[in-house]
């Protein structure tokens, strides 16, 4: 059984755990498989919104897939919710996205 596999079987014991959802998506991505990376990681911002981890990543996908404004009010959403976190270097490193995706 390979990672994905394991984290799929896990979700199915446990969907309720924003970490797992997180892996698989981080995990479709080593596949190289954007189309369900980026169902995942928008299922976990509509079902685990305050799991900050994703706003990063998901822009990152946005912008690798040509879409820029979406990646922007997803990094946003991230910017604002790290703060509301009190989590600078996460803020620190979205803000940063969001300077170079406007430069």
């Amino acid at each position: 059984m390979n990672r994905k596999e394991l984290i799929e079987q896990m979700l199915k014991d446990d969907p309720n755990d924003p970490f797992l959802h997180y892996g698989l998506a981080l995990e479709q991505l080593r596949e190289d498989d954007k189309k369900s990376a980026r169902i995942t990681f928008e299922h976990l911002i509509d079902s685990f919104p305050d799991y900050l981890p994703t706003y990063y990543h998901l822009g990152q996908l946005l912008e690798k897939l040509g879409h820029d404004d979406q990646a922007l009010a997803i990094y946003h959403k991230g910017s604002d919710l790290a703060g509301k976190q009190r989590d600078l270097k996460t803020k620190a490193e979205i803000d940063e996205a969001i300077w170079e995706l406007e430069e």
